[in-house]
């Protein structure tokens, strides 16, 4: 049987910690289900998974907490760590893979390798990733996942642990927490079409660095937590509001029982007044540049060309209304010319995205492949006749 693809090219499409100010570090391990555990140093952790082949750790912290966790594992599983992953280059996240170094391969994204190996304090990757990394110990596999956009740092990982349906993700998300103070190193877009994408996929617990474990919809919320402050900001700029005004009218009161709302509101509308100025977010809003896609549907293979195995690709351009719906859908070209047009334009009449930023000239590229057989042709850059 032929294995289609058909892939998506389209354009994509934070969270610090209070430190805890004590002479005695708080430190735990709990169970998070089945052979997944968490670790806790004051307001950080970081999470291994145990199996019959070792462990695969995440995030040692500190190399204080390392010693002290290596100590752990050693007394209650008896099993060496074999990987040890970075969700980013961050120190207060990378400290103390040195502690492991005698029996662990490291793993991080590769843009964030150059940044460990000059920190000079956590041994350099030995396997560096971008996009998505099957890491397999015995008979479990943890899939990797680089964000889909810069969002917290240009090099964050999310771990997926399929055997204990978890999700951990790091200075993203919290669970029914504000982002931390006035959102530093976050890019709130790609933070938003992060979330977006890793809603997509199934699972039973969220595990964030920072905060309590929660469930899928904890990781909604935070998206349209993020959403709504953005929208709000731009909302509040446009009609011209100070500051200070800012903070008076954009309440988000449907937040008002999350952890920092009352002492981190107001520095989150701080943050974004200052993004939306960094970024030019309020032109792009105006000019109707700024869209988050939610949802796509895949296009039906044409049968012609999947029986005579033609391979190709089609782009097309429409705009998003308020509602989040695409409207005006057209060719802008395709390769071959008349065979995956029309297809391409049916699965994007039905794609949707966030409403509240209505968008025109968005493009879409869709290519059309047989494994095995054929694949999409080099893209043309001129208008379809």
């Amino acid at each position: 049987m032929k294995k289609i693809l058909v892939v998506l090219v389209a354009a994509a499409l934070s969270w610090a910690s209070v430190a805890i100010a004590q002479d005695q570090p708080v430190r735990s391990i709990v169970n998070v289900t089945g052979d997944l555990y968490r670790f806790r140093e004051n307001n950080h952790y970081g999470v291994f998974l145990v199996t019959d082949e070792g462990i695969i750790l995440a995030d040692p912290i500190s190399h204080d907490n390392a010693q002290w966790l290596k100590g752990q594992l050693a007394e209650r599983f008896g099993v060496p760590v074999k990987y040890v992953i970075y969700s980013h280059d961050h120190a207060d996240h990378t400290s103390g893979g040195e502690v492991f170094a005698d029996t662990a391969t490291f793993v991080a994204h590769e843009n964030a390798a150059p940044k460990i190996a000059a920190s000079g304090h956590t041994p350099v990757p030995d396997i560096t990733i971008n996009g998505t990394y099957f890491l397999k110990l015995g008979k479990i596999t943890v899939r990797l996942r680089s964000y889909w956009a810069s969002s917290h740092s240009d090099n964050l990982l999310a771990m997926f642990f399929s055997s204990e349906n978890t999700l951990f993700l790091v200075d993203l998300v919290g669970v029914k927490r504000l982002p931390y103070q006035d959102l530093q190193e976050l890019d709130i877009k790609g933070a938003i079409q992060s979330l977006v994408y890793f809603n997509q996929l199934s699972y039973r617990k969220l595990v964030p660095g920072h905060g309590k474990i929660g469930r899928e919809k904890d990781l909604i919320d935070h998206r349209d937590y993020l959403i709504n402050l953005l929208l709000e900001g731009l909302k509040a700029k446009q009609a011209g509001l100070s500051l200070d005004q800012a903070k008076k009218s954009i309440l988000l009161e449907e937040y008002k029982d999350w952890e920092g709302y009352d002492s981190w509101r107001e520095l989150n509308i701080e943050g974004i007044y200052r993004i939306i100025d960094e970024k030019g977010l309020l032109e792009e809003f105006e000019n109707k540049k700024i869209v988050f896609l939610l949802s796509t549907t895949n296009p039906k293979f044409p049968f012609k060309a999947l029986a005579k195995g033609i391979c190709g690709w089609a782009r097309v351009e429409y705009e998003v209304n308020n509602k989040g719906q695409t409207r005006n859908v057209k060719l802008i070209n395709s390769e071959p010319i008349g065979v995956f047009g029309p297809t391409t334009i049916n699965a994007a009449k039905k794609y949707r995205y966030v409403p509240g930023f209505p968008g025109i000239g968005i493009k879409t590229l869709i290519n059309y492949e047989i494994e095995g057989e054929c694949k999409s042709p080099q893209v043309r850059e001129h208008v379809e006749d």
